[in-house]
C-alpha cells in the first residue's frame, strides 16, 4: 500500500496556489503514523489542510509547523470520528493535538503533527483548543 493512497494529491497542496509544497513535502514517517490511525479507524479522514509553505502559513498566521511536513487538520464532521482521534492519536505517535470543535461543523477540526515536544525556544502543550 502506497502511503498516501487515502489522501489525493489536491488534498496534501499547499492553499496558496502559488507554490509546489505538497505530497512530497509530507514526512514519511508522519505520513505513515496517519495511515495506520486512518485504518485503525475505518472510516476517512478529509484533510482542511497539509503542508503550506512558509509564505502562506506566514500570511494566516500559523505558527510555522505546516510549512515541517509533519502535521495536517482533519475536518471533522462527526464527534464520535472526533473522541475517536484524540483518544487514540498519541498512540500512534502523534505528539501535538490541537482541537476546535466548536461554531459550523465546517470549520471543526483536529491537528496532528509529530513535532518534538520540546521544541527550541517554546514550551509546547501535548494537547490544546483553538479559540
Amino acid at each position: 500500500m502506497d502511503l498516501y493512497d487515502f489522501f489525493p494529491a489536491w488534498e496534501l497542496k499547499c492553499h496558496c496556489g502559488k507554490c509546489d509544497y505538497g505530497q512530497k513535502d509530507m514526512n514519511a514517517v508522519f505520513m505513515q503514523r496517519l495511515i495506520n490511525l486512518r485504518l485503525r479507524s475505518a472510516y476517512p479522514f478529509r484533510l482542511n489542510r497539509a503542508v503550506s509553505c512558509p509564505d502562506h502559513d506566514k500570511r494566516i498566521g500559523g505558527a510555522g509547523i505546516h510549512p515541517t511536513g509533519h502535521c495536517i487538520d482533519i475536518e471533522i464532521l462527526c464527534q464520535d470520528h472526533a473522541q475517536y482521534i484524540i483518544f487514540n492519536a498519541r498512540d500512534h505517535g502523534f505528539t501535538g493535538i490541537g482541537v476546535k470543535m466548536h461554531g459550523p461543523y465546517r470549520g471543526r477540526l483536529i491537528h496532528l503533527d509529530d513535532l518534538p515536544e520540546d521544541l527550541p525556544g517554546r514550551i509546547r502543550p501535548a494537547i490544546w483548543t483553538y479559540p
